[in-house]
């Protein structure tokens, strides 16, 4: 359950056009009991603010791969790249200064749960908030969500 006025990062993602991000998250997460997601890219994140309401991060696909949500929970963040445990598709992709989160549950959100949240700088909806050129944000719950 995500109360209301919790706060929760939102990455917006942009896989290689071929993959399909879930499947190959779910299938290691599967097996393994857990798996490293990377947000690549900038180093700008703080670690320690991320999970003050709770260890779930939110994950935007871009339209080209289909659009979809994801909320994922997570155990731990780090900025060392782990030995295993992360999509092979990783392996092309540069893996220093980001941002690794162990996740331990993926779930494909609903259409429409974006209406129970807003940003939580502006207080804008989401979907403005999709077509900026902002890769990481945080958004907060405007009621109770039942993950």
């Amino acid at each position: 359950m995500i109360e209301q006025g919790n706060k929760h990062l939102m990455i917006k993602i942009s896989s290689p056009i071929d993959i399909s991000f879930y499947d190959e998250h779910i299938d290691i997460l599967k097996k393994e009991g857990y798996v490293w997601f990377c947000r690549f890219g900038k180093d700008n994140l703080k670690i320690d603010e991320i999970g003050n309401d709770g260890k779930y991060i939110f994950i935007k696909e871009s339209k080209a791969n289909g659009g979809k949500c994801y909320l994922a929970e997570y155990e731990c963040l780090q900025r060392n790249i782990p030995v295993s445990g992360y999509p092979k598709y990783y392996d092309g992709i540069q893996k220093e200064r980001n941002l690794w989160i162990k996740v331990i549950s993926l779930k494909i959100l609903p259409e429409g749960f974006e209406a129970s949240f807003r940003a939580s700088s502006s207080g804008g909806e989401l979907s403005s908030i999709y077509r900026s050129m902002c890769n990481a944000f945080y958004i907060t719950a405007q009621e109770k969500y039942e993950t």
